[in-house]
């Protein structure tokens, strides 16, 4: 899956990024995924994001979201 921040960050190769999800009830999940993209590369990034069935957030990414959604990271 591939973000584009609102703001670059600088990052290096093995850091990752909270991603924190927040359900219309006030709801919410956090988890960690590793940056997948080189550093060198300008612009969006890109973060491996495995589906578990019985999973909150991966299941999300896979079935729901749609390219345009905001989504909240956190950075290195």
């Amino acid at each position: 899956f591939f973000f584009q921040p609102s703001r670059p960050f600088a990052y290096r190769a093995g850091q990752h990024v909270d991603v924190r999800l927040t359900a219309p009830d006030g709801y919410q999940a956090r988890r960690s995924y590793s940056i997948a993209s080189a550093p060198e590369t300008s612009g969006a990034i890109e973060l491996a994001i495995e589906k578990l069935d019985d999973g909150e957030v991966s299941p999300f990414f896979h079935e729901v979201a749609a390219v345009g959604d905001e989504i909240e990271l956190r950075g290195p």
